[in-house]
Order: C-alpha cells, then sequence, then structure tokens
C-alpha cells in the first residue's frame, strides 16, 4: 500500500472497505474474496500479492481427514430403482 501511496483511511474514503472489514484484516480473521478483489483493485495487484496461504492447523487436518474417511466407508449404493426391485 506503501508503494502505491493508497493508506488505510483512503481504502474506507473511497469505500473499497469499511471499518469494521479493515479491523478484521489487521488481525488476520476472516474476509470474503469480493473484499479481497476491491482491495487488489485499488492497489493494482494480483492476489497473490496480498493473499498468504498458511498451513492448517494440524487438529483441524485431522478432523477433517476423519470426517472424509468415514464418509468414503458408508453405504455404497443403497438406493433402490424400479428395476432393482423385480
Amino acid at each position: 500500500m506503501k508503494r502505491k501511496g493508497i493508506s488505510q483511511y483512503r481504502l474506507i474514503q473511497d469505500g473499497i472497505v469499511d471499518t469494521r472489514t479493515l479491523d478484521r484484516l489487521k488481525k488476520n480473521e476472516n474476509t470474503t474474496v469480493v473484499t479481497l478483489e476491491r482491495i487488489c483493485r485499488a492497489l493494482d495487484c494480483d492476489i497473490s500479492q496480498v493473499v498468504k496461504l498458511e498451513e492448517e492447523n494440524s487438529d483441524v487436518r485431522r478432523s477433517l481427514e476423519n470426517s472424509s474417511a468415514r464418509l468414503s466407508s458408508g453405504p455404497k449404493n443403497s438406493v433402490k430403482t424400479e428395476r432393482n426391485k423385480k
């Protein structure tokens, strides 16, 4: 932002983000893709220049893997068609 000469105040004044969204961004909280797109347009940059993906918490990842395993081991095809009933 500094290199582009755009301040946080200007982002708010130009309606790019509101103060609540800016506060969430400062705290590394979730935001929408729409908000990121607006910021990127205002800064004339690519999303990869403003977003950094970090590895998930290992507990969250394990939980997702376990959920996925349960889903894939469930019943395969429990729907009966008219042809299968005969």
